[in-house]
């Protein structure tokens, strides 16, 4: 049996709580310095020419292709800045791998619906330009790009004033960012139900020390053997250090020849150190449910502001 199994839980309840806590800031601060998101909502293979079908030839507006692809990009001010024009020193490059070619696009839908943008495709019809009149914090726009060819890698690039940083993102990659938060939670709550188990695990004790010091007669013939026997099995659900400490001091007791009622003694003295130890679980229980709650509220409000990002 885990003799400091309180202690232990006590110290993994507020180290996932702190974590909890720090969570949303860290998030927040990242929100503030990785501020362009580029999310890749869907790829898809429109046509695919069979190569065993001599003879057939595929036309996208008279141009001839073996296979016609789409990628749809969701492109999001992430950060808590907005971005103007000026602020493009270069603009938003997306670049696919060679032997892409790219054919058209198609702003699908923006946010808000009055946003202005500037897109074109380059002259090696392999990346896109895109530039901004505006872009708040949170505005976005998703753009739908037709190309042939296969795309393996996507590279992003750009000069924006106050922005440091672009990320793109596929969305299947966002599962453990999505989890995570939920993982820290159910920590925080499992901790909270462990120290209930083991709050009402030592009241227990207590109780049974109670009725144990009640029968004055039984205790009075016990030796330090009885004692320490008792003691161990009574106290089985406190610190080890607590139960050691009090095996000790019985030890010295009964080994002491000027203690006449050593019996008496022995119960005085784990009577004041219990009372210690209430008085310092009680603090040390207060101290880690604060912590707790708060952890649980930034926790909460950490999913609710990361949520709603996929709402947006």
């Amino acid at each position: 049996m885990i003799q400091d199994k309180s202690a232990f839980f006590t110290i993994i309840g507020i180290i996932v709580t702190f974590f909890g806590i720090l969570t949303p800031i860290v998030y927040g601060e990242l929100k503030e310095k990785s501020e362009l998101e580029i999310r890749q909502l869907s790829s898809v293979t429109i046509i695919n020419k069979p190569s065993e079908i001599d003879g057939l030839e595929i036309f996208y507006q008279k141009l001839p292709i073996t296979d016609l692809n789409k990628l749809t990009l969701k492109i999001t001010n992430k950060s808590k800045l907005a971005v103007t024009k000026s602020d493009f020193i270069s603009p938003l490059k997306i670049e696919f791998s060679k032997g892409v070619r790219l054919i058209s696009y198609k702003i699908e839908d923006n946010n808000p619906k009055n946003i202005l943008s500037e897109v074109n495709i380059d002259s090696t019809r392999q990346s896109i330009n895109i530039g901004f009149e505006l872009l708040n914090p949170d505005d976005y726009i998703v753009i739908g790009i037709l190309y042939t060819g296969f795309n393996s890698t996507i590279e992003t690039q750009a000069r924006i004033k106050g922005i440091k940083k672009i990320i793109f993102i596929v969305e299947s990659n966002d599962l453990i960012d999505f989890i995570a938060p939920f993982i820290v939670l159910f920590f925080v709550f499992f901790s909270t139900v462990i120290l209930f188990i083991i709050k009402r695990e030592k009241n227990n004790s207590i109780l049974s020390y109670s009725k144990f010091i009640e029968d004055k007669e039984k205790y009075l013939k016990y030796s330090m053997d009885d004692f320490k026997k008792e003691i161990r099995s009574i106290f089985s659900h406190f610190p080890s250090s607590f139960v050691n400490r009090e095996v000790l001091k019985v030890e010295q007791i009964f080994k002491n020849k000027k203690i006449e009622n050593k019996a008496n003694e022995s119960i005085n003295i784990i009577d004041n150190d219990l009372l210690s130890n209430i008085n310092l679980n009680k603090k040390g229980n207060i101290v880690a449910q604060i912590i707790r709650v708060i952890g649980i509220i930034y926790l909460l409000f950490w999913i609710i502001s990361y949520c709603n990002k996929f709402l947006i």
